[in-house]
């Protein structure tokens, strides 16, 4: 049967010393002395101290180290900063990071998996000799360019939005060229060839609806793409207009400048 008493002191590293007496016999003490660093714990040494006086270091046994182990435990992962560095990517993802730069975001998901990979070298290690250090380094390094991310992206999506919305506004400008040129323009023999124009046209119109749904949900580059493609068609639909009048006399043919 034994019993066991802690004592705590400054130990001799700058941290804090852990006695740990475990009495045996009634006349013998054996001291298990641990010294713990702010990274990594290190057990120094065991001293038995009998009851006249006498102080003799004895060797580790197997049992002693369990028991060390046990009590004061060692490094452990920085949970709550890994958590933090995974929500700091979160935002930069969510401030559109991944599509308007997506090469910097890949390098913030590297970074997390690097943590994670050196998170688990450490585990695998004995665990007086678990160092987490370079975790701490990682993270740090990982929230920093995170935040630089996210701001970089709110830029990139503000200059995006003001593109898609000058997009929509050219394209609708040249929607309502053509429709002013198709409703001008004489039906006579080609009365079906201008018919289909017209609806043509009309379907351009209506995909401007698509083109401000996509800005409202902050869909910008997917608008800005679609409202360049309805100008690009309205433009070519004007062109037709106007050779098909000119023809007949009724209208020069105008060059349409590109928004």
């Amino acid at each position: 049967m034994f019993s066991s008493k802690t004592a705590i002191s400054h130990g001799p590293y700058g941290g804090t010393a852990f006695a740990n007496i475990l009495v045996f016999a009634p006349h013998t003490y054996d001291i298990v002395r641990t010294a713990y660093t702010e990274e990594s714990c290190t057990i120094h040494r065991t001293l038995s101290v009998t009851e006249g006086g006498e102080l003799m270091v004895k060797p580790w046994t197997g049992f002693v180290i369990l028991y060390v182990l046990l009590l004061g435990g060692c490094a452990q992962p920085p949970a709550d900063q890994i958590t933090s560095a995974e929500q700091a990517i979160k935002d930069a993802q969510q401030s559109g990071a991944a599509t308007y730069i997506a090469d910097e975001y890949a390098k913030l998901e590297g970074g997390m998996a690097a943590i994670r990979k050196e998170v688990a070298d450490q585990e695998a290690k004995f665990a007086l000799f678990r160092d987490y250090g370079k975790v701490d380094q990682l993270v740090a390094t990982v929230k920093t360019d995170a935040e630089r991310v996210k701001t970089d992206s709110l830029k990139k999506m503000e200059e995006a939005k003001m593109a898609a919305v000058q997009a929509h506004h050219a394209a609708a400008d040249a929607v309502k060229h053509a429709a002013d040129l198709i409703a001008a323009a004489p039906a006579g023999k080609d009365r079906a060839a201008l018919e289909s124009i017209k609806t043509d046209a009309e379907a351009l119109k209506a995909s401007l609806n698509d083109v401000q749904m996509m800005i409202d949900k902050s869909d910008y580059l997917t608008a800005q793409t679609k409202a360049k493609a309805i100008q690009e068609k309205s433009q070519a639909l004007s062109h037709e207009v106007e050779t098909a009048l000119a023809k007949i006399g009724k209208a020069k043919p105008v060059r349409t400048k590109k928004k």
